[in-house]
């Protein structure tokens, strides 16, 4: 079951799938950072700020995600085919 509806700015994806997809990308952001210059206090603070504050968060979206059932996740990618076949044939 879905955490919330789905926001107008993103009719595919809801709070958790969200939440996730952009912890995903910050973790990855700093982590390629970090390879470079790995003692940066800039970047290590920043690491740290989102282990604070958004780690938990994150977290547990992606308990919940993995906690969907199969008929679920099967329906929401049959949905989010169809939008994306609609919107490649031009339809509002």
């Amino acid at each position: 079951m879905m955490t919330t509806a789905p926001p107008a700015h993103d009719p595919g994806r809801d709070t958790d799938e969200l939440r996730v997809a952009k912890a995903r990308r910050r973790v990855t952001e700093l982590a390629k950072q970090l390879i470079a210059d790995p003692l940066n206090p800039d970047l290590i603070a920043q690491l740290r700020h989102w282990l604070d504050t958004d780690a938990d968060p994150a977290i547990a979206a992606m308990d919940a995600l993995l906690r969907r059932p199969a008929s679920e996740l099967r329906e929401q990618v049959r949905a989010a085919i169809s939008r994306l076949d609609g919107t490649l044939r031009g339809d509002a």
